[in-house]
Parts: structure tokens; sequence; C-alpha cells
């Protein structure tokens, strides 16, 4: 998954700013977010697999790049305990995007489509805000098999909240 994903950021990346080192340094940046021991199920499998879900709806999307550039950034921060990851990711995205050179006119689209990852709300007013939250939620029409491994990732990363906490917050 890593390689995957890998070099599916440098064709993205490549298409803003050709100084491979910022490129790489930005990749290595991420994915090391993504592969913090505490991370057992928003890791780089997770990107991945929303990134798959995505691929074969790029015609459907008005903006794939920006799409998967939400993909990328849309959990670079992530804590269990912290109720602004998402915001705190879209600052993140739009830094090293600005680094990249990517306009602004994108970079607030990413922005906004990281922060609709916040609540999953249906029905957003973009098909593309959709498409990310429906890519990011799938796993949860996956076959028995692969949701109860995402569930037990998920307790994983909640390890630290008893069940009495843990399950009405789920909810």
């Amino acid at each position: 998954m890593y390689t995957y994903l890998q070099t599916q950021w440098q064709l993205l990346a490549d298409k803003y700013n050709a100084d491979t080192d910022l490129v790489l340094d930005l990749w290595q940046q991420l994915a090391t977010a993504y592969s913090h021991p505490a991370r057992h199920y928003h890791n780089l499998h997770h990107l991945g697999y929303m990134l798959q879900q995505l691929y074969p709806h790029q015609q459907q999307l008005s903006d794939f790049d920006t799409v998967a550039f939400a993909v990328y950034f849309h959990d670079v921060v992530y804590s269990v305990t912290r109720s602004d990851n998402e915001a705190q990711s879209a600052e993140v995205a739009t830094m090293n995007l600005r680094k990249l050179g990517m306009p602004e006119a994108k970079i607030a689209a990413c922005t906004h489509l990281i922060l609709a990852t916040q609540h999953h709300a249906a029905g957003a007013p973009d098909a593309d805000a959709n498409y990310l939250i429906d890519s990011d939620l799938a796993i949860l029409g996956e076959e028995w098999a692969l949701y109860e491994k995402y569930t037990r990732q998920i307790r994983k990363e909640y390890s630290l909240y008893p069940d009495m906490v843990y399950k009405p917050g789920r909810r």
C-alpha cells in the first residue's frame, strides 16, 4: 500500500510542482503521520481504500485532483482526544498545498472537503464532498469480515476510553 500511495501522491503533486525533493518531503510527512503506532484504522491503508473507492468515479467528480488531495490530508492530524482534527488537518493541507503552488481556489475547495468529513452529513451541497464522504464511510457497507476488522481497529484507536464512554460516542 505504501508504494501505491507514494506513486499516486507523486503523480498528483507533480502536476503542481516539479520539485521532486519537495514532493517527496511532503509525502514523507504524510506517510509518517498516517503510520503513527496509535493509528490502527486511520492509516495509510485507509487512504488507499478511499482512493480505490473514488477512482471508478473520477468522471463524476468536478475536480478529482482536489478530492484526491483531500483524501491524503483529511486525517493527517488525528487524535482520539481532540474534536478539531479536521480543522487541524485542513490547516496542514493549506500550508502544504501552498508549498506545492496549488491555486488558492483549489486549496479553499480542498479545505472545504476536509471539513466536510467532520460530520459526514448526507447531502452536502456539492457532489465532490458527497463522494469524499462516501469513500470515507464506505467501510460501513462492506462485507461482514471487513466491517468487523474495521470495528476492531477503531476500538483499538479509542482504547483509552472505557466501553461506557466509547459505545455511546460511536453511536
